[in-house]
């Protein structure tokens, strides 16, 4: 039962994670937490091109400061950063794709002995022509998607610049870019005023 309320404030906590880090533009491929065989305990691991790029004391240097500054109740202590090719992340992130399926959550997938936050970095990026909130732009993508069999999608907005990937319940699935027309689609219907030009 402990362990059980433990998790449920892991995810919690790498979602609210996830969120500052694409905020803060610390790039992200995959993220989720994985229960390590050995010990038991849980690990958020991350697979950021950063790592190679600038080294990994840089990488864990940003998402101390980070930790600091956004009070998500996560420690460095739980967590491990790895370059997206890595032979140790490979190893973990196969570990989560081969335990039993439990339940898709709003932005992450859980598994038996794992929590998906993001598989890949394929995102789809533009700029809307109006003013528009993410809620509102989520909920605009359920009402045209729910009645067809068009993949969950996730979106972030900054000012008027979203971001849109696949929900996690879809794996490491490519083609994002081929959900552009319906976004627009779904966006005229609902909100005539407004598109959203592709970058």
């Amino acid at each position: 039962m402990v362990k059980e309320v433990l998790v449920e404030a892991a995810i919690d906590a790498g979602a609210k994670l996830l969120s500052e880090l694409d905020r803060t533009e610390f790039p992200v491929d995959s993220m989720f937490w994985v229960q390590m065989p050995e010990a038991g305990h849980w690990r958020l691991v991350i697979g950021s091109p950063l790592v190679p790029e600038k080294g990994s004391l840089i990488a864990y240097e940003r998402l101390g400061a980070l930790l600091r500054e956004a009070d998500i109740g996560l420690s460095l202590m739980n967590i491990s950063v790895f370059a997206p090719d890595s032979t140790q992340l490979s190893s973990l992130l196969s570990a989560v794709e081969t335990s039993g399926l439990v339940v898709a959550g709003p932005s992450w997938l859980s598994f038996g002995e794992g929590v998906i936050f993001r598989w890949t970095s394929d995102a789809i990026r533009g700029t809307v022509t109006c003013e528009l909130t993410q809620a509102e732009l989520s909920r605009i993508w359920e009402q045209e998607r729910k009645p067809t069999n068009l993949p969950k999608l996730l979106f972030t907005m900054q000012g008027r610049q979203v971001t849109i990937r696949f929900h996690p319940q879809h794996g490491p699935l490519k083609g994002l870019e081929q959900t552009n027309q319906p976004i627009q689609l779904a966006l005229h219907r609902s909100r005539p005023d407004c598109q959203i030009q592709w970058l």
